[in-house]
Parts: C-alpha cells; sequence; structure tokens
C-alpha cells in the first residue's frame, strides 16, 4: 500500500541548478573564463562526485584570485535569483494533492538542512513535510542510498511502501539501492541524461498519476 512519498530537492521542487550556473557564469567572465556545462552537471544530485568550480577558475586563469571577495559576489548574485524562483511545474498540486490524501511526505537531499529549510520555508511548503533527510545527518549522500533509508526510518515506513521523486540519475540510483520505486523527472540541466534506470520518466510532477501508483502499490 502506498503510504509515502520521498521529494527530493534541488531541481525537483525548486531549480536552484539553473541559477547555481548562471551565478558561477557571471563570476568566470569577470575573468574571460567559460564555466563547462558537464563540468557542473557531473555534481548534479550528489555531494560525492565533486567538481569545484572557484578551484577550476583558478586554474583557468592562474592568477592569484580573491577567493572570499568571488565567494561574496557568489552569493549575492545567487540570492538574488533565487529569490524570485518559482517552485517548479507541478509540484505544488503533487504535494497538495498527495497531502490531502494523506500520504506522508519527507525530503531526501544531498544539500544542507538549512539550505532545504529556508527555501521550504520561501516556498511557503515546509508544512506539507514531516520530515527531512539532509547532508549533514549521513557518511555519503547520493548515489548512496543512505539518505533514502534515514528518510524511511524517519516516517517509520518501509520501501515497498513509498516512491522516490528525483531529477538526478545519483538521486535515481540512490533510490533504487533502498529498493524504492523511483520517478525521474529531468530537470533543466539534466535533460538528456541515462534515467533508464527509474521506474517511471515524466516530463512534470503534474504528469504523476497518485491514484494509478496507489493502485499499483495495492496489497
Amino acid at each position: 500500500m502506498l503510504k509515502g512519498i520521498i521529494f527530493d530537492f534541488d531541481g525537483l521542487i525548486l531549480d536552484t541548478e539553473t541559477p547555481i550556473y548562471q551565478a558561477w557564469q557571471e563570476v568566470y567572465d569577470d575573468y574571460q573564463c567559460e564555466l563547462p556545462l558537464d563540468k557542473l552537471i557531473s555534481n548534479i544530485g550528489s555531494t560525492e562526485i565533486i567538481f569545484d568550480p572557484m578551484e577550476y577558475l583558478l586554474k583557468r586563469t592562474r592568477m592569484e584570485l580573491d577567493i572570499s571577495e568571488i565567494n561574496q559576489k557568489m552569493d549575492i548574485r545567487l540570492s538574488s535569483i533565487l529569490i524570485n524562483q518559482p517552485i517548479m511545474p507541478g509540484v505544488l498540486d503533487l504535494i497538495n494533492r498527495a497531502y490531502t490524501s494523506g500520504l506522508l511526505l519527507a525530503i531526501a537531499s544531498s544539500s544542507p538542512l538549512n539550505w532545504v529549510s529556508s527555501h521550504l520555508i520561501n516556498l511557503d511548503i515546509e508544512k506539507y513535510f514531516n520530515c527531512s533527510a539532509t547532508k549533514e545527518e549521513v557518511q555519503t549522500t547520493k548515489p548512496s542510498p543512505e539518505l533514502y533509508l534515514l528518510a524511511l526510518k524517519k516516517l517509520k515506513l518501509n520501501a515497498d511502501e513509498v516512491i522516490a521523486i528525483e531529477d538526478s540519475v545519483p538521486g535515481i540510483v540512490a533510490a533504487k539501492s533502498a529498493k524504492i520505486f523511483s520517478i525521474a523527472i529531468p530537470a533543466n540541466l539534466t535533460k538528456g541524461l541515462d534515467f533508464s534506470l527509474a521506474d517511471l520518466i515524466v516530463d512534470s510532477a503534474g504528469d504523476i498519476d497518485l491514484k494509478s501508483l496507489k493502485y499499483r502499490f495495492m496489497d
């Protein structure tokens, strides 16, 4: 029986990934450099696959740069973009449908808790979620299943009682490793990646039919 949904956050609920790329590219523009999109995409969904845009910039420029100044500029630009960033299409409707039907909702994110919570509050959707599992609480993030296993523990549900919704390949790998039915919604920067491991691939959260899924999870 379907009892809960575990959501990824970045790129799934809020497109933070495109603004991060835009903000970094603006910083790179100041030094007549370009940030390769494929390198930044390698980081999406995980903190285990590390590409450091700052380190890459230092190597490309071969200059002594003021790292604190660059970080400050990056943070200011990113904040200015994210403050007006809307929730991803269909997500609020899905959350409302799931919540009103009695499903338990959780977040499983490779990002820190303060990052996730602040955005959930800004989007006014924090109240819908029963719990969250974030970077600080596990030894390894996605593609490890630890975040999903922790979310299941907090929800007090079994893997065969929930679905996971992800926008990244490491996220899908993590959910499947936790033996959870997984739905992929490729985001702006992850379109074109191989999501064949997912149980279901849809274009937006609005395409998820909870009634059909509940039927699939019937005892």
